[in-house]
């Protein structure tokens, strides 16, 4: 049930929204038009990670729940990048986005672990393809914006604005 995770965009009030799932635990990006904060929920018992993008300070901050420990997004005025840390022994959690364009920021790294193993989302010039991999003898989650591209597809319906991250077996 729910194995796939979907990200859709309503229409009534231009949320996506993630649903990532085993017994339906979702994991909810909200954009509010209201107050233009996007907000990731991770359920389980309902422990919220929320992203909330402050017009005022131009932070966003990812709340991961439990005893609300605190990862703030931000975006570097050096580099233009956001950032998510992660920490408390290396348990980092980084992403440095090429979707803003640096001279010095041309490395995306994510990684996160207990180990340190890198994850690394990162366009491909042959097909455009954004690759996320969990290293360490791997155990690749892939990310293609390709027709050709098997394996995980994130696509965009023209007819319902649904973007759909599948994950395959044969991956």
């Amino acid at each position: 049930q729910c194995q796939a995770t979907t990200l859709y965009q309503s229409l009534q009030c231009q949320t996506p929204t993630i649903y990532k799932s085993s017994q339906c635990q979702a994991t909810t990006l909200c954009q509010s038009s209201q107050c233009q904060t996007p907000t990731i929920y991770k359920s389980s018992q309902c422990q919220a990670t929320t992203i909330c993008q402050s017009s005022q300070c131009q932070a966003r901050s990812p709340y991961k729940s439990s005893q609300c420990q605190a990862t703030t997004l931000y975006q570097s005025s050096q580099c233009q990048t956001p950032t998510i840390y992660k920490s408390s022994q290396c348990q980092a959690t980084t992403l440095s986005t090429i979707l803003y364009q640096s001279s010095q920021c041309q490395a995306t790294t994510f990684y996160q672990s207990p180990q340190c193993r890198a994850r690394s989302p990162y366009k491909s010039s042959q097909c455009q393809t954004p690759t996320i991999y969990k290293s360490s003898k791997c155990q690749d989650t892939t990310l293609y914006q390709s027709s050709q591209c098997q394996a995980t597809t994130l696509y965009q319906s023209s007819q319902c604005q649904v973007t759909t991250l599948y994950q395959y077996s044969q991956c």
